[in-house]
């Protein structure tokens, strides 16, 4: 899978966000309406990672202790906005690097199809998925992996009949960001 935001768009978003960030605070409302309406471009063409990617770039233009990676395939576009915050200096974005490994955002977008499948087309496949959900969530629990192991909590919970308004509330992050993804997927109204 190609990323849909080329090489020049993301040293630009990149360098955009931390020229707002560090030196010209009073361009965030302008950069914040710039960022809005490319995310919302991304989620209309269900670009996932681009949507995400954006969203996680407006919720630090906000709240810049929020460092937590991406978890989609332009993490290392936002690792080197990290450095930049860092040491104050504009980044050049390089062409990503193909990785095989999965990352946290492959697998919670994985866990969000799987759910959204059984809950609109294989009722039949719930126990088979109820047991790995509750594999991951004892992982992850071992692992000190607490936002993950919340975020499997409330998936878990949905999978058995509690309505997507009434979880997630206590998502943050990347996590807050898959759940919405989960609950418009299982309840377009929501």
């Amino acid at each position: 899978m190609s990323n849909l935001l080329n090489q020049e768009q993301l040293e630009q978003l990149v360098n955009n966000t931390l020229v707002v960030l560090l030196a010209k605070p009073d361009l965030k409302d302008e950069w914040h309406a710039d960022l809005t309406g490319w995310m919302e471009q991304m989620r209309t063409a269900q670009q996932e990672d681009e949507a995400i990617f954006l969203a996680a770039l407006l919720t630090l233009l906000w709240w810049p202790d929020d460092t937590l990676p991406t978890a989609t395939s332009y993490d290392y576009a936002w690792e080197l906005l990290m450095i930049g915050m860092q040491t104050g200096t504009l980044q050049r974005v390089p062409a990503p690097a193909s990785d095989e490994t999965l990352t946290i955002g492959q697998l919670l977008r994985s866990v969000v199809d799987a759910a959204a499948l059984v809950l609109q087309r294989a009722p039949e496949e719930q126990d088979q998925l109820d047991t790995e959900l509750h594999q991951m969530q004892r992982a992850a629990d071992r692992a000190g992996l607490d936002d993950l192991a919340l975020w499997l909590t409330d998936v878990l919970a949905l999978l058995h009949g509690t309505p997507a308004r009434d979880l997630g509330a206590d998502q943050t992050g990347i996590f807050a960001t898959y759940w919405e993804m989960l609950a418009r997927r299982v309840d377009p109204g929501e």
